[in-house]
């Protein structure tokens, strides 16, 4: 390949930012063309295989890795213009690090199972606004950071990431945490600053009255199995299926927003005092037989505590 001739005369990638670099006054195919990001890789190649930074070359795809894909171990593509994870770093089996920091990423994978290995990943000042409940497959993951985006919610699916030590939230919308991310044993550090945490803007993001018209008969349907049945409308089971979860109290099915509600852990956990933690709930009785059972003071103040109840129980409770 042509640039791969210019590259072997020892050209460094280290200040360049991504422009086509050709002496040539006559017209060379984009794919011959000698660029730095293109260099970098062949650097990457001479020096191991292990290692590739194309950070700050304003790329808005990445150019062809297959021959680091087996070898990479980190991998820097932070200050670029990805729109989203580009594929070809999704599946590395062997990568341990991966940042894509201040890219305009807004929409993320649903799987990432194609990274077996990864345990440090970087998604900070990016355009992120939702997580996939998929994304969270990560079974190696100690350190994520998703700081300075518009979060709004955390996906209770994040109790996956059983392997997770530290997670950095700070700068988001969040107002509350999922109550489930007390299951994650190996957690140690939560990072939440700058958020919609303080008790002010509690009432905004939790409902504890009474469930609407809509939820309750939703319920009802889904309880006694008839969304399918023929008279039951598309309208509605379509709407069903795309609002169905699980109570975080009985397990059972919910449909629609539930109850929300949003307490603090009084004493410090994960690094936090006074920790919000948001609970969804199927109805009323079964979150008051869910605050008997874990000893949750749960009344009108503004705070609650966590009387006598540890990690460990927590976890035991629910198997």
């Amino acid at each position: 390949v042509v640039w791969y001739f210019h590259l072997s005369s020892g050209i460094n990638a280290e200040y360049g930012q991504g422009e086509p670099r050709s002496n040539s006054p006559f017209f060379i195919p984009e794919d011959q063309v000698l660029t730095v990001s293109k260099a970098a890789i062949f650097n990457a190649l001479k020096e191991g295989a292990r290692k590739l930074s194309l950070r700050a070359h304003f790329i808005a795809s990445l150019p062809d890795i297959t021959p680091l894909a087996l070898t990479l171990v980190e991998l820097n593509l932070s200050f670029n213009n990805l729109r989203m994870i580009p594929n070809q770093a999704l599946h590395l089996p062997n990568l341990v690090i991966l940042s894509l920091r201040n890219n305009p990423i807004m929409q993320l994978p649903t799987d990432m199972t194609g990274l077996p290995r990864l345990t440090e990943l970087n998604l900070s000042f990016c355009l992120i606004h939702r997580i996939p409940d998929g994304f969270f497959s990560l079974p190696a993951i100690e350190d994520l950071n998703l700081s300075h985006n518009h979060l709004t919610k955390l996906p209770s699916s994040v109790a996956n990431l059983h392997t997770m030590t530290t997670l950095n939230l700070d700068g988001n919308q969040l107002s509350a945490l999922p109550f489930i991310i007390m299951t994650l044993s190996k957690l140690q550090t939560i990072r939440i600053k700058n958020n919609f945490t303080a008790h002010t803007f509690w009432s905004e993001y939790s409902s504890n009255g009474p469930l609407s018209l809509k939820d309750s008969c939703a319920k009802v349907v889904v309880d006694h199995e008839i969304q399918y049945h023929p008279y039951c409308n598309d309208e509605l089971t379509l709407w069903i299926d795309r609002n169905i979860s699980s109570c975080d109290c009985c397990g059972g099915l919910l449909v629609g927003q539930g109850l929300v509600l949003i307490r603090s852990v009084m004493d410090k956990t994960f690094g936090v005092r006074n920790l919000p933690l948001s609970l969804r709930s199927c109805s009323l009785p079964c979150f008051h037989e869910y605050r008997k059972m874990r000893n949750l003071d749960v009344e009108d103040g503004s705070q609650s505590s966590l009387y006598g109840t540890n990690l460990q129980q927590l976890t035991s409770s629910e198997t």
